[in-house]
């Protein structure tokens, strides 16, 4: 089988470091014989629904998802089907002292498939085994070096220490360019790959380390910490909790010599006899939203990533203070192209003319739990309307404009659009589409969407809210189809980021200043297709 978009990786050795286990049937507990007929039989059942449940995605969803990534529902069926395979007896087929009674094909070809799956759930690593025992029974089979090394990616998340991690490179580096060379294809991922793990500019710094992975999107490979950890590398070791405070869901991190209870870490929280992760550079202008903390390994030790709207603010070196901090800039992408006259102005920036609209003269609409629309600590306010036909094709109707905004949690505030049949929204699947949409697109730091005339047509813009540096925000344009909305332009602003190194502490902590020639900037490849 053939599974261009798959996921598989690694070394033997990283991955009993990873999982603690190797195959999952014990050699003990394997069975005298193989039941290659059965196998087959549910091999064969498993992958046609495989093939249909992917169907029902369609080809623009993947486009858009990053490489390697699949829909929650998607990895849960690869779970399911790695289960059934291992009731079936799959385990069978690692044991090479089965292998006179299944034919060598049909043996590398369940594996291969079993590989992929279980590369698919939520411990990837658990594929490393079976698709290392693909790739020597069939080592011309191109398609299982490729799992093999898109595996080690994800494994990558789950490794916790430098040398895990390094360890998983090497397999990913040999298993990439043993698809090449079978191939003879250039592949973005395989590049991709070695320009993040192997490039000097990369891998000798932290802070261009950090910067070069969020600038791909790849960050989620940088994390991981073993419990307990050696965070100042003095020999002493530290239990770390990186855990949200309070409804606005605040992030903190606390250590500690002992393991805590849950209970316990916000008292232990206020304790300042353990490690000190606070930033020591001077207190930034701006600040962003969704702040996330991050430890990552790397070469002498850990480090904290302080990030705030999706991107690295600054990076710590735990009881030494701050050793960098980040720029952002920010380049128009356009990732949906349906009318591509309007969709060049939207890339250019070019405001398009507001529909009309007018008062609801005191009217109040009514909300209910019903309607799609925004409720979670406050409530829609309708102050405005336009009756237009969105559809040329279907009836026309009444557009509310709203405003919402919201205290609870972290804050929401927000602008958009609903279908209003009287005083109260419309129920129907036209208007449920519409909430939907936005309910997918909602950014709570001030997205807006409201209807445009664009080259003699009626659209839904929406616009997304205020980022950290980000001075234009993304927008996409739709247009109502029947019941459904179609997307017309879609335009993301994808960010680079560059490290610089911070100025002299404002505290007594040890600290050296960084070299300012220490972050070049790192010229990025082409990135890989979506």
């Amino acid at each position: 089988m053939k599974l261009r978009y798959s996921e598989a990786a690694a070394l033997i050795a990283v991955l009993i470091i990873l999982c603690g286990t190797g195959p999952r049937i014990q050699a003990a507990e394997r069975p005298a014989a193989v039941d290659a007929a059965r196998l087959k039989r549910v091999h064969n059942e498993l992958l046609a629904n495989y093939t249909a449940a992917r169907r029902q995605f369609s080809k623009s969803l993947f486009a858009a998802m990053p490489y390697l990534e699949v829909p929650a529902s998607l990895a849960q069926l690869s779970a399911d089907l790695a289960a059934k395979l291992e009731e079936a007896g799959v385990g069978s087929l690692l044991d090479d002292r089965m292998a006179d009674q299944v034919q060598p094909a049909l043996r590398a070809e369940i594996l291969n498939d079993y590989g992929f799956w279980l590369s698919k759930t939520s411990e990837p690593g658990k594929a490393i085994p079976v698709l290392q025992k693909v790739v020597a029974l069939a080592p011309d089979r191109a398609i299982a070096w490729l799992n093999l090394a898109d595996a080690v990616r994800s494994a990558q998340g789950r490794a916790v220490t430098w040398d895990d991690k390094s360890g998983l490179v090497k397999i990913g580096s040999q298993a990439y360019s043993r698809y090449q060379a079978l191939t003879a294809e250039r592949s973005p991922a395989a590049e991709e790959f070695e320009f993040l793990y192997a490039d000097p500019f990369v891998g000798n710094n932290v802070c261009s380390y950090v910067a070069a992975f969020y600038t791909r999107g790849r960050q989620a490979e940088l994390w991981g910490y073993p419990d307990p950890v050696d965070l100042a590398g003095n020999g002493r070791l530290w239990h770390v909790y990186i855990f949200d405070q309070g409804t606005a869901h605040i992030p903190a991190i606390v250590s500690s010599a002992r393991a805590l209870s849950e209970g316990e870490l916000l008292t232990e929280s206020l304790d300042k006899g353990g490690v000190n992760f606070d930033r020591t550079d001077p207190a930034p202008s701006e600040s962003g939203s969704w702040p996330e903390l991050h430890m990552l390994p790397f070469r002498d030790g850990y480090y904290l990533v302080y990030q705030e709207d999706g991107g690295p603010v600054a990076v710590v070196k735990p009881n030494a203070g701050t050793v960098c901090r980040f720029k952002r800039s920010f380049t128009p992408v356009l990732t949906e192209n349906r009318a591509p006259a309007i969709c060049r102005e939207v890339v250019d920036g070019k405001p398009f003319d507001q529909l009309g609209n007018r008062p609801l003269a005191g009217t109040e609409i009514t909300i209910d739990e019903e309607s799609g629309l925004p409720g979670r600590g406050g409530i829609p306010q309708f102050q405005r309307y336009s009756d237009v036909s969105l559809d040329p094709k279907g009836a026309p109707g009444r557009i509310g404009y709203y405003e919402f905004n919201s205290g609870a949690g972290a804050g929401c505030d927000l602008n958009g659009i609903a279908f209003l049949d009287g005083v109260r929204p419309e129920k129907s699947p036209r208007a449920k589409a519409l909430a939907d949409i936005q309910d997918e697109l909602q950014d709570c730091r001030g997205s807006s969407t409201s209807l445009v005339r664009a080259h003699g047509q009626t659209l839904i813009e929406w616009t997304g809210g205020q980022a950290l540096q980000r001075a234009t925000p993304p927008r996409t344009l739709m247009r109502l189809a029947g019941d459904k909305i179609e997307p017309v332009c879609r335009v993301e602003q994808r960010p680079t980021y560059s490290a610089e190194p911070t100025p002299a502490p404002q505290s007594s902590l040890p600290w050296t200043r960084p070299d300012p020639n220490a972050f070049p900037p790192v010229k990025m490849p082409p990135a890989v297709p979506r």
